[in-house]
């Protein structure tokens, strides 16, 4: 039953894997990289983006590093901006200036100028 459970939360894009000592693992993370394929679920662009949909002029990426809890911001011009997804579900957030990023608990990226 858990494992139904599991599973229908992957496959639906409700949630994320992470990896777990069981018979199971390679059908969930499979479940997983569908839903992450194909854009559903927490993965669609509404909660993953790379740009900014509601203001586009508001460009600072807010950003949680999964392995640190490091809460970064990135600014155009960095060198990790293209590649940096924010994911609203995580806490992440868009900002329209530095100062906006930093009254929000976020420091700017260490590699940025």
């Amino acid at each position: 039953m858990i494992l139904d459970l599991n599973l229908e939360i992957l496959e639906s894009g409700w949630g994320r894997f992470h990896s777990d000592n069981t018979s199971a693992r390679e059908e969930l993370k499979l479940a997983y990289g569908r839903a992450k394929e194909n854009a559903i679920g927490i993965f669609r662009s509404k909660c993953r983006q790379t740009t900014n949909p509601s203001n586009p002029n508001c460009n600072i990426k807010g950003n949680i590093d999964k392995n640190s809890d490091r809460r970064n911001y990135y600014y155009p011009g960095c060198p990790q901006y293209e590649f940096t997804i924010v994911e609203k579900d995580t806490g992440e957030n868009w900002f329209c200036t530095e100062k906006e990023a930093q009254k929000a608990g976020f420091t700017k990226a260490l590699n940025c100028p």
